[in-house]
């Protein structure tokens, strides 16, 4: 398989430098001013980065031991690899984005919206192959097989982005509602979208209407205990509107 080493190294050397930026202290002066969508787009594209810089190392590995000898097999675990290029090289694309935006909020956010979004749909093809792929790949293999390891990680961190790629989707239609709603609405759709947007972060609470935004100590405690430093400060923003917002 035929690749470009010193592009790739480059390319996740850059998608670490973007998630550095968000978790860097500096961002949490900005996530007061953030809109809600680009809360969203950095909550979900840090979360999917981390784990596809996972699937990248664990579908290098696959490469590199490749004693596969099946034909089929063998095209299946180079486009698990070549997906998980692609993948890198799209949440760049993404971060890029999102963090210029927390930074340097632009004149039309709904422009950098679309352009978000128009990568993260393209990504969710290239996740298809990847989750697929590995799927068969796994189902074809024996637990002693040396690539076997490096499949299921492939096969776990893929999951786990397939989950938060379902929660964004679900998230974006409260945004949407969010957007076009009248003034009468808009409190009660930004209450559950700050709501779902905990949810992402692993702070699960339901969206039931007498819900006041009184949450349990050491639920708080826990879900900031299990998150990177960028999920942790948007966690802690969406608490903040929830419980200054007006009943």
């Amino acid at each position: 398989m035929e690749e470009d080493r010193g592009w790739l190294e480059a390319q996740c050397l850059e998608l670490h430098e973007h998630l550095a930026r968000l978790d860097s202290g500096r961002l949490a002066g900005v996530l007061s001013q953030a809109r809600l969508d680009v809360l969203s787009f950095a909550a979900g594209g840090a979360g999917i980065a981390r784990r596809v810089l996972l699937i990248e190392q664990a579908s290098r590995d696959l490469v590199e031991t490749f004693p596969l000898q099946d034909p089929t097999t063998l095209d299946d675990a180079r486009t698990v690899r070549a997906s998980s290029v692609r993948a890198v090289e799209q949440m760049n694309q993404v971060l890029a984005l999102v963090c210029d935006w927390l930074e340097h909020p632009p004149a039309d956010p709904r422009g950098t919206e679309r352009a978000v979004r128009s990568v993260l749909h393209a990504f969710n093809n290239v996740l298809v192959g990847i989750n697929c792929y590995a799927e068969l790949l796994v189902g074809e293999l024996q637990e002693g097989d040396p690539c076997h390891a490096a499949l299921v990680t492939i096969s776990q961190e893929g999951a786990a982005i397939s989950r938060l790629v379902r929660e964004r989707v679900a998230l974006q239609h409260y945004l949407n509602e969010l957007f076009q709603a009248a003034p009468s609405q808009a409190h009660r759709l930004e209450r559950q979208t700050l709501l779902l947007l905990l949810g992402t972060l692993g702070l699960r609470v339901a969206l039931a209407p007498e819900f006041q935004g009184q949450f349990d100590a050491a639920q708080i405690a826990q879900a900031l205990d299990a998150l990177p430093p960028a999920e942790r400060q948007i966690l802690v923003e969406a608490l903040r509107r929830i419980e200054s917002s007006p009943d």
